[in-house]
Formats: structure tokens, C-alpha cells, sequence
């Protein structure tokens, strides 16, 4: 707010009374208190120091600024976590939400990709990775293990010698593409075979690190 501004709001034809004030060549006005409260956003009390308030109260406060405000004390406590996260997440430039599948692949047999429902997850961010995935089980030990969270590229398609997730028959894993199936890094594990009813859903690109 400039001078100018200042002092048409509390009903002075120019800003020379708002500039004295400023620079305390003259004190301000009882009977305009209350008007210079009013258009700094502030109580009487705060704006005189007589009450003990935090400076950051002081602060004006925008238009667009109050009514954020007034839509967030209209939320549950489900939605002001979930504000308070997206918020958190944002000023933390190395982190970011992502879609989350559960412990879902590398499994022995795998779930169903369809019935695992999406959450979000925050983790430190990776470039290019669209979404997280779960694993579960030990298929694919030593490389990734049981409870490890992985980032996924969506690809419709990985090079040979690439981890990527699989839909094979409907059955959600993650293997490496050899040059005759998908392989396990378990040796316990057999090569599934290449003519499979095998779909790529995405490639593999590293485990997220907490």
C-alpha cells in the first residue's frame, strides 16, 4: 500500500500527513486510529503496541490471501492435512507426491494391477518417474527386495537388459527383459517366457531412497 493509498483510507486528501506520521515529526491522530486499523487489516490495540502480538500478525493481508483463509477453515481435518501436505511438499523443492500403487510386484505370482487402489506418497523427487511402486517379494533379490519402493516411468515398451513392470495375464510383476522372456533376479526364479501374454506398463528407474 503507498502513501497515497494510505491516506485516502483514512480520509486525507494527500499523503503528506501519512509521510510526518512515518517519519514521527508528528503523532498520529487519536480519532484516526480506528481508521488507520481498519485499513491495515489490524486491531486498534495491535496497531498502537498495546498488546503483545507476534510481528508476522502485523502482516497485511490480501484479498485473494483472506479468502484462502476463510476456504481452509471450512475444511475437516482430512482436508486441512491434505493442504498442509500439498503446501509442505511444495516449499520442499526436492520432494513431491506421487501416485502410489502398493506392494504390488515382483511377487512370486504377482496381484491384480486393476483391484490395488492409488494413494499418494511424498518422495524426494526423480526426473521422469510418473508414479510408485511397491514391491513384494523376492523375485528379484538382490537388486530390489521385499518392501522396496520403486519409481516408474509409464513406457509402453523397455530395451533388453531394462526393469520394467509387466502385466502378464492380468498379473502385475517386475522382472528384466531378457532376450527370450522376463527374467528374475532370483535364481530361484524361472524366466517367464517371452510368448506370454505379456503387457510393459513401465520402466523401472531406481529405488526411492528415504
Amino acid at each position: 500500500m503507498s502513501q497515497l493509498q494510505l491516506a485516502k483510507a483514512v480520509g486525507y486528501a494527500d499523503k503528506t500527513m501519512i509521510s510526518k506520521i512515518e517519519k514521527g515529526e508528528v503523532d498520529l491522530q487519536r480519532s484516526k486510529i480506528e481508521a488507520f486499523a481498519k485499513a491495515l487489516r489490524t486491531s486498534p490495540a495491535e496497531l498502537m503496541g498495546w498488546t503483545k502480538t507476534p510481528a508476522y500478525q502485523f502482516a497485511i493481508v490480501k484479498d485473494e490471501e483472506a479468502d484462502i483463509l476463510t476456504k481452509y477453515r471450512l475444511l475437516d481435518d482430512y482436508g486441512r492435512d491434505l493442504v498442509n501436505s500439498i503446501i509442505d511438499t511444495y516449499l520442499r523443492k526436492d520432494m513431491r507426491l506421487y501416485p502410489y500403487y502398493h506392494h504390488i510386484a515382483a511377487a512370486g505370482t504377482g496381484f491384480y494391477f486393476e483391484d490395488i487402489p492409488v494413494d499418494t506418497i511424498e518422495a524426494p523427487e526423480m526426473a521422469g518417474a510418473d508414479f510408485i511402486i511397491g514391491v513384494s517379494g523376492d523375485s528379484m533379490e538382490p537388486t530390489y527386495s521385499d518392501g522396496d519402493d520403486l519409481y516408474i516411468q509409464r513406457a509402453q515398451r523397455v530395451r533388453t537388459g531394462e526393469i520394467g513392470i509387466f502385466l502378464v495375464d492380468g498379473t502385475c510383476l517386475v522382472k528384466e527383459l531378457g532376450p527370450d522372456g522376463l527374467v528374475s533376479h532370483n535364481p530361484s526364479y524361472k524366466t517367464i517366457d517371452g510368448t506370454s501374454n505379456i503387457r510393459c506398463v513401465g520402466r523401472v528407474l531406481g529405488r526411492v531412497k528415504r
